[in-house]
């Protein structure tokens, strides 16, 4: 639903936002809670007439997840504008990883396989995926494109070169 921003609460003591994301062009804001566990992730634009959008994540029913109680721990732009977001949940089958197409009629994708990356960062990457590590510390990447989750070991070619005072640079 939109509604026009005056003034924006999260509202109870219980609830934080956990990253505000800047969208690639500037001309949106989102961000999400945790504390809440409302499954809520809040998109305004930056201009005005500064229009305040909430989306609620679905509940999984299929796996006996009832209402849409994620906390919103990560959350990211992908190039196209929709939002990727990591949402951890009392309920198993809530937890992972979320695409919302920021549509005048949004829609919502849970990516199967990916509850272990419920507490996550997101970020994109320069070749256009969006980067998370799971719980443990395994690193993965969601290809926006075609929605799709894979598991990557990181490879990033460093080389050390010595000052001269046992410090590498």
């Amino acid at each position: 639903s939109s509604t026009l921003l005056t003034t924006f609460s999260l509202g109870g003591s219980a609830s934080y936002p956990t990253e505000l994301e800047l969208r690639y062009d500037g001309t949106k804001l989102a961000w999400g809670a945790h504390g809440m566990a409302d499954g809520k992730v809040y998109e305004i634009l930056t201009s005005s007439p500064y229009t305040l959008t909430t989306y609620t994540l679905p509940p999984n029913s299929s796996l006996s997840c009832f209402t849409s109680n994620q906390n919103i721990s990560g959350i990211e732009y992908d190039g196209s504008g929709s939002l990727w977001v990591s949402a951890t949940s009392s309920c198993n089958g809530n937890k992972g990883l979320y695409k919302i197409n920021t549509t005048s009629t949004p829609s919502y994708i849970q990516l199967p396989g990916t509850t272990a990356y419920d507490k996550t960062q997101l970020e994109l990457s320069i070749y256009g995926n969006i980067l998370a590590v799971n719980n443990s510390g395994t690193f993965g990447y969601i290809e926006p494109t075609s929605n799709t989750f894979s598991t990557t070991a990181l490879n990033i070619p460093i080389t050390l070169k010595s000052n001269g005072y046992n410090f590498f640079t």
